[in-house]
């Protein structure tokens, strides 16, 4: 099994359930990894793998895109669009990290992570 991985892709959006959040934004960190079988690969060939370019792209589009209420249904979207770019992968991981949320207390970061078969 391969594993390509972004670790830790920073982007400023305005995700959130409160509609301040939309408004000022926040810091967001996203971490996605995704495997596939070797027996896919073939050496050497950018289609017979996962370009993570073009991972990074679809991120992207997605952190800087229309807000999303809930972490959940974002990282969802994304594993969605990934899949959708690379039917071959067999599972995948992403964790989507937002810093210092409005919760009323000095809190790091809330976190959400989610793990799919395919």
């Amino acid at each position: 099994m391969f594993t390509i991985a972004l670790d830790k892709l920073p982007f400023y959006a305005y995700h959130g359930f409160y509609p301040e959040e939309n408004i000022i934004g926040n810091h967001f960190e996203v971490s996605l990894a995704v495997t596939f079988t070797e027996k896919h690969y073939i050496q050497e060939q950018l289609d017979t793998t996962v370009n993570y370019e073009l991972l990074y792209k679809t991120i992207k589009v997605r952190m800087l895109g229309t807000p999303y209420k809930l972490l959940e249904t974002l990282a969802q979207d994304i594993l969605a669009d990934g899949y959708q770019h690379f039917s071959f992968i067999t599972s995948a991981q992403i964790t989507i990290k937002k810093f210092h949320p409005l919760i009323g207390g000095n809190i790091g970061a809330s976190v959400v992570t989610l793990n799919k078969t395919y």
